[in-house]
């Protein structure tokens, strides 16, 4: 239901999302394993394009409170909270030398929206600490990799120090992508596929977080990056085999490839073609 809901938001606001409704009919797959798993994340991506659309309508208190609502499911969109704020200040044009108080009433209504839904959270915080104690054991023994995880795993190297780098990897890729003077849709986009390369623990579900966002200049990718999560169901079988949950990092690699090839490609397509003109024109050639 909540899928359906979701498809039909997509096409509803196309305007804003290009052609992200197709993206998300032509996968419904992943919408089902999603809801069969016991995994919210179409509900957490439903709740982060609804804030995303009210932060470019300027509801920011909206904005804020949707996006705190989709973090309550998984908590990567908090980290995304300073593309917003990023968003909040170039739609008023802010600059240093010249702050306006209304710029800053903005941010501050979308950080209470962003706030308030986490208040449902406080009576679990200290529930004997089961809370943060299970996500310790989670964080431990979880090695389904990314695609840099198991690039990195090939050499032997030990996974805690493998998530250190990945995490830095991922907050060194969000602090490019933040300085890069790119609409939201796309930073948000960027953001999710360095979050599946560099994060330790991407499942296939992961990636329905790049629908919303791929619009028309990506879809392609996002196309790809999608089929590519299907090779990730070929864990379910050496889990029924040997009661391993662990896929097979050069099956990551060949699917990441595949995508990041069709990435750069859709990124620096006409550059490219360009250069390959230019040089079939170029007499020395």
């Amino acid at each position: 239901m909540i899928s359906l809901v979701f498809i039909f938001f997509l096409w509803y606001w196309r305007c804003y999302f290009n052609s992200a409704y197709i993206l998300a009919g032509i996968f419904p797959f992943l919408a089902i394993e999603t809801s069969w798993s016991g995994h919210l994340d179409v509900l957490a991506v439903f709740f982060l394009a609804v804030s995303f659309l009210q932060v470019l309508k300027k509801h920011y208190f909206f904005s804020g409170i949707f996006l705190g609502l989709s973090a309550m499911s998984k908590l990567v969109p908090l980290l995304l909270s300073i593309f917003f704020m990023k968003e909040i200040l170039l739609q008023y044009q802010w600059r240093i030398q010249k702050p306006e108080k209304q710029t800053f009433l903005s941010v501050g209504v979308f950080g209470i929206g962003l706030i308030l839904p986490f208040f449902l959270y406080i009576p679990h915080l200290w529930a004997e600490g089961y809370l943060i104690s299970s996500l310790a054991v989670y964080s431990r023994q979880w090695v389904f990799g990314s695609f840099f995880y198991s690039l990195l795993g090939l050499t032997g190297m030990d996974g805690f120090w493998i998530r250190i780098i990945s995490g830095l990897n991922l907050f060194f890729a969000a602090a490019i992508i933040i300085l890069r003077r790119r609409d939201l849709k796309t930073n948000l986009f960027f953001f999710m596929i360095s979050l599946s390369l560099f994060s330790p623990v991407v499942h296939p579900w992961y990636l329905l977080w790049l629908i919303p966002f791929a619009g028309e200049k990506y879809f392609y990718t996002a196309v790809v990056f999608l089929l590519a999560s299907y090779l990730s169901y070929e864990v379910l079988e050496g889990m029924f085999a040997n009661h391993v949950w662990q896929e097979k990092p050069l099956i990551i690699i060949a699917g990441y490839a595949a995508a990041l090839f069709v990435l750069v490609f859709e990124t620096y397509g006409k550059n490219i073609r360009r250069l390959l003109a230019g040089s079939q024109d170029d007499p020395a050639t």
